[in-house]
């Protein structure tokens, strides 16, 4: 077994770790967990929610 070569497990660890720098290195718009949590939401609802000619803003 070559060196170089490594275990699916090693290659998706080192994915999320990457993942995991690049929400460290964001700016500081996303790094706040307080808009990071109303953005989150905000996008939620918008897909949750289906358009106005769809639907009656007074059904809610």
């Amino acid at each position: 077994m070559k060196p170089q070569q490594q275990p699916p497990t090693k290659q998706f660890s080192r994915r999320s770790t990457t993942s995991l720098l690049f929400t460290t290195t964001a700016p500081d718009r996303f790094k706040n967990p307080l808009a990071c949590w109303q953005q989150l939401t905000a996008s939620l609802r918008f897909t949750t929610t289906t358009p106005d000619s769809f639907k009656d803003p007074r059904d809610n």
